[in-house]
């Protein structure tokens, strides 16, 4: 789903766009520049900014194919002429760096030989910033309500025991907020499987509200979404408002989640709750896949740790021509349960889920422990695994998955 000019000036109201344009004119001086992209976003960079300290020789777009004239006052040039006229740079003026290098690296081989810039500096984004270009779904449409309910039961599943941890059967006459709800997938739970007195999804991704707005008008759902500035001190509801919160996957991407966690204990109802998910240390992504697969087998990432590897891995965005996710952390039980506590909350670990790919990787446990490279703790913690009825593996009696689930109460 496509942002609006206007959606644009909300997105970039605080970011310094000027300021990298600047940069990369001084690392471009007197060298032959083409833009590609003319959608609503090329409209908006070209009308808001200044270009004219670069020698643009055109711009290009998959539309311009059988077009003439100009787009902004640029000449338009057809994708199969740019190699011809033997740019010495592409600056990309499309939203999404990452998806159009794919189709350069899909469609227009040759192209790529080309360096190729982002308007964007990709080390400055927010996270209001990059969660408006990547969500869970990929930004898919739903057609139908049998549509929804498949990928609910899709992603839900993939995760176990999320829907014993983080249920959604369980909120009916109750007044339900979704922080971070992302493209509504629990939205769909709670409307499904429950009858909420009132249900709030809240996010800081413009796209995700509204491809949640649409696929739940599928489940001709009553929903309030409530878009929110990462930057907002408060959270727009009313002291002791709130039944249940539920926040999953979220917290662990908030710069500051403790001022967060203040405002779930003043909107939350004194016999309220919060079911939370966080990212957990103590698991097969952390410990096999991080530990072994990535930095023994993969030879990759040896000068970082691994929290440090989690954080660039844990989204599956990584690409090192891309913007990072600007902040993913993990913790620890205790780690967690503790910065809890210093918003004078009460918190209790309930336990994690696995995911599928943790599982399908537990197969190469023991060649890992065999490998005489892998570290110390990660050893003792494949050594230590137990498994339950289930056949799900077990850390110190919990279920040894990268999420961590917790019940928050005042």
């Amino acid at each position: 789903m496509h942002l609006t000019y206007d959606e644009f000036d909300v997105l970039f109201k605080d970011k310094d766009i000027q300021g990298y344009i600047n940069k990369l004119s001084q690392k471009y001086k007197d060298k032959k520049v083409l833009l590609y992209g003319a959608g609503v976003f090329a409209e908006y960079i070209l009308d808001k900014f200044d270009f004219t300290q670069f020698d643009i020789i055109g711009i290009s777009d998959s539309k311009f194919f059988n077009q003439k004239g100009e787009f902004k006052n640029v000449k338009k040039v057809s994708p199969k002429e740019i190699i011809n006229l033997n740019p010495d740079v592409i600056i990309a003026t499309v939203h999404d760096f990452i998806s159009i290098k794919n189709v350069f690296k899909s469609q227009y081989p040759e192209i790529t030989k080309i360096p190729i810039e982002h308007v964007l500096d990709k080390n400055s984004y927010s996270s209001q910033e990059y969660w408006t270009i990547h969500n869970v779904t990929y930004h898919y449409e739903f057609k139908t309500i049998e549509d929804s309910l498949d990928y609910f039961w899709w992603r839900t599943l993939q995760y176990i025991p999320l829907i014993e941890l983080l249920p959604v059967n369980k909120a009916s006459e109750k007044v339900v907020l979704d922080y971070g709800c992302g493209p509504g997938n629990d939205l769909v739970g709670f409307t499904t499987y429950s009858t909420p007195k009132r249900l709030i999804g809240m996010d800081v991704s413009i796209t995700s509200l509204k491809e949640a707005e649409n696929r739940l008008k599928l489940h001709n759902a009553n929903v309030e979404f409530i878009h929110i500035n990462e930057k907002d001190e408060t959270l727009p509801l009313e002291d002791s408002s709130i039944d249940i919160i539920n926040c999953s996957g979220v917290l662990h991407h908030i710069i500051e989640p403790i001022k967060v966690l203040k405002e779930f204990k003043r909107v939350l109802k004194d016999d309220g709750y919060a079911q939370v998910m966080v990212y957990n240390y103590d698991c097969i992504f952390t410990h096999l896949y991080i530990a072994y697969m990535i930095m023994i087998l993969e030879n990759k990432y040896k000068n970082l740790t691994k929290k440090q590897i989690y954080a660039k891995l844990s989204d599956g965005y990584e690409d090192p021509n891309g913007p990072e996710c600007p902040k993913a952390d993990c913790y620890k039980p205790e780690e967690f349960i503790e910065i809890v506590k210093k918003a004078n909350l009460n918190c209790e670990f309930t336990g994690s889920t696995i995911s599928s790919l943790e599982m399908n990787w537990l197969n190469k446990r023991f060649d890992a422990l065999l490998n005489p490279k892998l570290d110390t703790e990660s050893r003792q913690f494949l050594h230590d695994l137990t498994f339950n009825n289930r056949g799900l593996p077990l850390y110190k009696g919990s279920v040894a998955g990268l999420g961590g689930c917790y019940k928050i109460t005042k």
